[in-house]
């Protein structure tokens, strides 16, 4: 978890250009790694103390030997002993359910804890990997025969794409006619036929210019909900990998131009992607939706000019909501296979993927990078409203309102200055602890702490940067109504508010009290500095 804190740190100092936030990050983090270890062992306490209920050795007074007949042996299977063991804690027995069904197949049951690079990987292994890299290979090859053919051969750009056109269909005939004998070679020959017409259609249009914009686009609807039956009625994610991923690089590899219409582009890019929401919607393909979120984010913003921002944040807002869409339906179909589990990739990625291009985009904007990062946590609050019905995300609804206190939490700076910044950030400190505790959250627990720590280093630095004038200069009428003591008792507010939460759930435990005297602390620095600076040596000499 601290490796989380250092990423925020940098992506905070690259934000306001303050190297020091990454000091901050590694600090949060090793804040983070000592309460989680704290818990852990109050945690451990806790189960040993249950378990001793249950383990009571009291002794039993010797009566005396009856001559009784010799007891007949019985053999105890070890089924009987292990019964009897766990009638022993008969309250944590649940804790025992065995995750997966022996009868479950190897493949489904590590399908849904593989990481990304294992899926990858598992995608190019084998007889079937040679046979899908070669596609991927057949596909930059034809991508460049169609740039260097005319030099070698007098063909009209017609007779190339014909040609061409004519080589995908040959790959989804050849396709056809193997299903019933090498089924998923079969697939992965289809699928490199629907990725070369798919390359095909987007030259024909963009880069030789032979067919209207209609034609493109029906086409491409055709080939992708073409490539989409075929991929859910054979259950062959392979099949759906290679045809959308051949659409996607279509830009790449023909070599289009940048002064193409960016509209057209982008309005292409959204064709490809709604119909992976529309897979999204049926199967949970991890490694489809991580092909168009990594393709999508990274190939369509070359068309990007600044003259261009108005339509660039229109279909960056139109990604995000898909993407967003997709990782819920992908967690909403997981239940049935592992409880509570998240795309993390596409989960966490997503918002930082958006925010890079909105600083590269809103730089010449007054508060513009600040609306963004406000707009974007307030999407996230609406998000976690809409599945608060849904009692089987919560996982995801966590991770939800998670994300929407992180870019609330950078909009804070954005806006304000740092002494207005450290006042909000304690409160939201406090806030976020309060609903930790409430949702047994850990990361929003101590995400609290954090934001108060570093909270209470930023209020040390704006207070004490400038040179404090000599005792009694300040006008009496102004103590205590100042917004130097106003933002220094939030600060121990905050602090004694936690202490009171962790007092009625542990009594007396290590963040009760810590928390209680660093309340105190901010309590006391309050009152000594404003009589420091409007109270006089006479004056209290006087009194």
């Amino acid at each position: 978890m601290i490796y989380i804190w250092v990423v925020i740190g940098i992506l905070f100092s690259l934000m306001i250009k303050d190297l020091h936030w990454v000091t901050g990050g590694v600090l949060a983090g090793l804040i983070y790694s000592v309460f989680r270890m704290q818990e852990s062992l109050q945690n451990a306490h806790r189960k040993i103390r249950e378990l001793q209920k249950y383990v009571n050795f009291t002794p039993v007074k010797k009566q005396k030997e009856k001559p009784t007949a010799a007891p007949q042996k019985t053999a105890i299977t070890a089924e009987e002993t292990l019964n009897k063991a766990l009638k022993i804690n008969p309250i944590h027995t649940q804790e025992m359910k065995v995750k997966a069904s022996p009868h479950q197949p190897k493949e489904q049951q590590s399908e849904h804890h593989n990481s990304s690079f294992d899926m990858l990987f598992n995608f190019f292994k084998g007889d079937k990997g040679i046979v899908r890299l070669g596609a991927v290979l057949l596909l930059i090859g034809i991508s460049f025969l169609m740039k260097t053919i005319t030099p070698l051969f007098t063909l009209t750009p017609a007779m190339k794409c014909a040609g061409i056109a004519l080589a995908g269909f040959a790959f989804l005939g050849l396709g056809y006619w193997l299903k019933g004998k090498q089924k998923n070679y079969a697939l992965t020959l289809t699928g490199i036929g629907l990725a070369i017409l798919l390359l095909n259609t987007y030259s024909a249009y963009f880069y030789f210019e032979l067919i209207g914009y209609q034609v493109a686009i029906l086409s491409t609807l055709i080939v992708g909900a073409f490539g989409l039956h075929l991929s859910l009625k054979n259950d062959s994610l392979p099949l759906a990998v290679l045809a959308l991923g051949g659409g996607f690089i279509a830009p790449i590899l023909s070599g289009v131009a940048v002064h193409v219409s960016h509209n057209l582009i982008f309005a292409y890019y959204l064709l490809l992607n709604l119909v992976i929401l529309g897979t999204a919607y049926v199967k949970s393909w991890r490694l489809l939706n991580i092909l168009g979120f990594i393709s999508t984010f990274v190939l369509w913003p070359q068309w990007y000019a600044p003259e261009n921002m108005t339509a660039m944040q229109a279909m960056l807002l139109t990604f995000f909501l898909i993407y967003l869409a997709i990782t819920i339906l992908y967690a909403q179909k997981e239940i049935k296979h592992n409880d509570g589990y998240v795309d993390s990739i596409i989960t966490f990625a997503l918002p930082f993927a958006v925010m890079g291009f909105e600083y590269e985009t809103l730089k010449g904007v007054e508060f513009g990078y600040a609306f963004a990062t406000g707009f974007i946590a307030l999407l996230y609050a609406l998000t976690a409203l809409l599945l608060k019905p849904l009692q089987n995300l919560k996982t995801m609804k966590r991770s939800v309102i998670a994300l929407s206190g992180i870019f609330a939490t950078f909009t804070i700076p954005l806006v304000f200055d740092p002494q207005e910044t450290s006042t909000l950030w304690a409160l939201e400190g406090a806030v976020a602890i309060w609903l930790g505790l409430r949702q047994n959250s850990a990361f929003t627990k101590y995400s609290g702490f954090v934001l108060q720590g570093i909270a209470g280093y930023m209020m040390l630095g704006t207070l004490f940067k400038y040179t404090m004038p000599f005792k009694g200069e300040m006008p009496l009428t102004m103590a205590v109504l100042n917004i130097d003591f106003f933002s220094l008792m939030v600060l121990s507010l905050a602090g004694l508010f936690t202490s009171y939460l962790y007092r009625e759930k542990h009594v007396y435990s290590f963040q009760n009290l810590s928390m209680a005297t660093w309340g105190f602390g901010w309590l006391y620095l309050s009152i000594v500095r404003e009589i420091e600076l409007y109270v006089t040596p006479e004056q209290l000499q006087t009194n």
